[in-house]
């Protein structure tokens, strides 16, 4: 019941054998840094290393910490019959798209003689498409057989940089 606060996952499902009209629903979410607000301390986004030059030049009050490019996470689903009373198809797929770059400080008072790694960027990009698809057929009244196909595709990419130079 997922009206109790337990740990993990709660999942409700509705499983749907066919009807003879088709059905579907759609789903965008989309979010970039600037609906993102800041809610770090100046002094705060100065040390863990607000190294960006947006950041820099508001005096470390906008565009500091660990932010996220871009998030774009669309969707669908459509299914109904190909056959009246016979064959039905359903059909999903939903794409997400992430960036994100997080900036760390590495610099303490004690390894700032050891030569710490100081300020760095972090850069991370993502796409997963997932995408499943189901065929039912029903052969008589009592006999009813299906078939179903799921696919996932992750692409990551990333690296880590001195925050500010070439490398």
């Amino acid at each position: 019941d997922a009206s109790n606060p337990t740990p993990g996952v709660q999942l409700n499902m509705v499983l749907k054998k066919g009807t003879n009209i088709f059905h579907g629903d759609g789903n965008a979410y989309y979010e970039n840094e600037k609906f993102q607000g800041n809610n770090l301390d100046p002094t705060l986004a100065q040390r863990i290393g607000g190294s960006t030059a947006a950041c820099k030049d508001s005096g470390f009050t906008q565009h500091c910490g660990n932010r996220t490019d871009k998030y774009n996470d669309d969707g669908f689903d459509i299914g109904g019959p190909l056959l009246k009373d016979r064959l039905w198809v359903w059909l999903s797929s939903a794409p997400l798209f992430q960036t994100a770059r997080r900036t760390v400080n590495f610099t303490n008072p004690t390894c700032a003689a050891a030569g710490c790694p100081g300020v760095r960027q972090f850069n991370y990009s993502e796409q997963t498409y997932f995408s499943a698809a189901r065929v039912d057929y029903k052969v008589t009244e009592r006999i009813r057989v299906y078939g179903g196909w799921q696919y996932a595709l992750d692409r990551s990419t990333g690296s880590n940089t001195v925050a500010g130079s070439n490398f």
